[in-house]
């Protein structure tokens, strides 16, 4: 997988068969590929889960209940999807989270999101910062101060899950002020050190949330 991305090094690490990859700098069709190989991996039960972390470059996701069309916002390299939601954005200073889960009986995709979201909220709580969870589907993600930091996108393929989740920690958003990220009006989304002053890394996101996921995803 190494060869999969050019920018930064790559940290790989299993735990109770579970992968667990950090990328800091990962073209988001490389990410594409890593996530499938992680979801067959899943299928064929060689993995009980996979978690990848990584930043992408600037660019815009659009999801299935988006009406971009491609000849929109022609300055962003724009990736249309099949997962929930409308756009959104990726760039460097957010940090991404791509499990690839099997979803049983016991954790339904509205449970998985809430797991998910509330690990996150719970990460940041260690820095004393305590964002709101919204699973609304026009407002779903984390919010603070009357603005949203975190947003959700999933879709489950062969029940295991895809995409995944993002946090906006140092991100420029500059160059996307005047999109309507995830539906919502243009100023809306913002970050964690936009709104508290924290300058926080994706690595010291991912290093304690990474356990935190494994725990919620994997107990039954």
């Amino acid at each position: 997988m190494q060869s999969l991305t050019n920018s930064g090094p790559l940290q790989q690490t299993k735990i109770k068969n579970i992968e667990t990859l950090f990328c800091p700098a990962l073209a988001y069709s490389s990410g594409r590929l890593i996530q499938a190989r992680h979801r067959q991996a899943v299928r064929e039960q060689r993995l009980s889960a996979a978690i990848l972390f990584c930043e992408h470059p600037n660019l815009i996701t659009a999801g299935i209940r988006s009406t971009l069309s491609a000849n929109h916002h022609a300055q962003h390299k724009i990736y249309h999807t099949q997962r929930g939601g409308e756009l959104t954005f990726h760039g460097p200073g957010q940090l991404v989270v791509y499990p690839s889960v099997l979803l049983r009986r016991s954790i339904s995709v509205r449970k998985f999101v809430t797991l998910g979201l509330s690990s996150i909220a719970e990460c940041l709580r260690h820095y004393e910062i305590n964002p709101e969870i919204n699973l609304s589907q026009k407002h779903a993600g984390l919010w603070l101060n009357s603005k949203k930091i975190g947003a959700v996108g999933i879709k489950v393929k062969n029940g295991i899950s895809d995409h995944g989740f993002s946090l906006n920690l140092t991100a420029d958003l500059s160059p996307f002020q005047d999109i309507s990220l995830c539906g919502l009006e243009p100023g809306t989304n913002s970050t964690v050190l936009n709104e508290t002053g924290k300058s926080i890394s994706s690595i010291e996101i991912a290093q304690l949330l990474s356990p935190m996921l494994i725990e919620a995803f994997l107990r039954k």
